[in-house]
């Protein structure tokens, strides 16, 4: 925590990070909307092949 007021006091500080935490949740989303689609798509084949079994 010191070294942050510091680099805070020195006048370095420099933003807050909005983008950066806008980037990270919109690459969450998309890697959350893969991964549904992918099971999606993965459900789908295994179920018209126990479709076909039956």
């Amino acid at each position: 925590m010191e070294l942050l007021r510091r680099h805070y006091a020195e006048g370095k500080y420099q933003g807050s990070g909005k983008g950066l935490m806008i980037g990270v949740a919109l690459l969450l989303l998309a890697l959350g909307g893969a991964l549904v689609w992918g099971a999606w798509k993965l459900g789908s084949i295994l179920y018209q092949l126990l479709q076909q079994a039956f």
